[in-house]
Formats: structure tokens, sequence, C-alpha cells
């Protein structure tokens, strides 16, 4: 790009940030059928807040602008198919999140947030909108295929405590239990982001059990959130979209947790 000089690749980030906040404020536009304000305060909230300032800082951290991008992008595109069930629209939203894929693997957990999305915004029946998910399952086939012809024959033993505390728990209970209060963590850093560390690695984090305060009040509070929105799942509220839709991604770190 520009050999010893990060400047242009500190812009670009800058400037895919900035697409991905207008690409967030049209989606939900759309998805929500002009709902303004619900687009706006979500919109503002995503490009002003403090947590994401290390994400567009660092270069490194480009496949995390890039991964919600497109999710968020093939997520507009595959509403527009409920709705439309236009062939096109369904063939771009599977090949925007197959590029989201390959940015990085953890937008594999937008599978939920599809047909999650078509139950809140559409009219649809879920039977039917998950069965519009078949392409974006099928890119998601071919994704993992790749994924697992490059790094086959890399074991969980491959990875250090220094690049992943989580490898330290000598048990599964030990390494749930520190997942789901770095779960808290997280939401300790997004209602109130200080101060902000760029590197959560070794000894950073102590490894807790399920006796732990830490562990029991995250999820208390997780439990709670969940329960509130099953509840109010059926007149589909947007409280109860909006933490359904935070909540979800988190499937990823539980699944690792418990590898």
């Amino acid at each position: 790009m520009a050999p010893n000089d990060a400047t242009p690749g500190h812009w670009i980030n800058v400037l895919l940030y900035a697409l991905t906040g207008f690409v967030l404020f049209s989606s939900l536009l759309k998805i929500s059928s002009g709902n303004i304000l619900f687009s706006f305060i979500t919109s503002i909230l995503f490009i002003a807040h403090p947590v994401h300032t290390e994400v567009v800082a660092s270069i490194k951290s480009r496949d995390e602008i890039m991964a919600f991008l497109f999710s968020i992008w093939a997520l507009e595109r595959y509403i527009n198919y409920v709705r439309s069930k236009k062939i096109l629209s369904l063939v771009i939203a599977s090949f925007l999140f197959f590029v989201a894929l390959l940015s990085k693997e953890s937008a594999i957990t937008f599978l939920a947030i599809f047909p999650l999305t078509a139950y809140f915004f559409t009219d649809e029946k879920i039977a039917v909108s998950l069965k519009s998910l078949i392409p974006i399952a099928i890119v998601t086939g071919i994704f993992l295929i790749i994924r697992s012809s490059i790094l086959g024959g890399i074991s969980s033993e491959s990875f250090s405590v220094a690049d992943n505390l989580l490898e330290a728990a000598k048990d599964p209970i030990t390494k749930f239990s520190t997942t789901v209060l770095i779960m808290g963590l997280y939401l300790k850093i997004l209602l109130f982001p200080h101060p902000l560390v760029f590197d959560y690695s070794y000894n950073q984090i102590p490894l807790v059990g399920a006796g732990s305060p830490g562990f029991i009040a995250s999820a208390l509070f997780y439990g709670g959130m969940l329960i509130f929105s099953f509840w109010k799942l059926k007149s589909k509220n947007l409280f109860a979209y909006s933490i359904l839709f935070s909540l979800l991604p988190y499937l990823y770190l539980l699944i690792f947790s418990l590898q």
C-alpha cells in the first residue's frame, strides 16, 4: 500500500467506518419500513460509541468493520427478498454474506439474525423465512469447507494462553464461567466505556468459577434480558429485538468456550 507509512490504511478504515454508518442507517430504515427514529438513534449510537475507537484506529481491525458492513447489508437484501420475492435480492444477500464471512468468521452469527429480523419486521411465516435462508446457508457451507481446508490441521492446543486466556481454564465449568464474566465486562464497557483497553490477553481478566460474584451478576443480568425479550417476543417489541440482536453474536463466544 505505502511502505513504512500506515496513513493510507488509517484513512481507508475511516472511510469504511463512515460507509458502515451510512449502510446501517439506510438498511435499518428499509428494514423497519421507515422508522426513522429507531434507525437514526441506532446508527448514531453505533457511530459515536467510544468502544469502536480501537476498531477504527487499528488497521488490523478492518476485518471487524468489513464483516459488520457486509452482514448488515446482506440482512437488508434478505429482508427485501422476504417481502418482494425478487430472486436478485437473495442472490445479492448471499454474495454479501459470503464476503462478510471471508472478512471475519464471527459474521456467521448473523445466520440467526436473518430469521429473527424477518419475524420482527415482516409478516412472513417463520417456516418460509427459514426456507429463504437456504442459499445463504449454502454459501456458509462453502465458507466452512474453505476454512476447514486451510485450518483443518490446527488444533486448540495450537493456541497459547497469551493469545486466549480461556486456554488456561482447567475444566469446562471454569471456561464457561469466565466466558459469561467476559460477556458481563463487555456489557459494562458498552454502558460505561472507561477505561478502554486495546489488549485483554494474558492475565488481564481472571479465571473464575460458578461461584464468582462476577459470573453470577453477569448471568442474572443476561438471563433477565432474555426473559424480557421472550416475554415481548409475540408483540414484536423493538427493545426485545434490539436485545436479541445484540445477544445472538455472543453465541459464538459461548460455543467457543464449550469446545
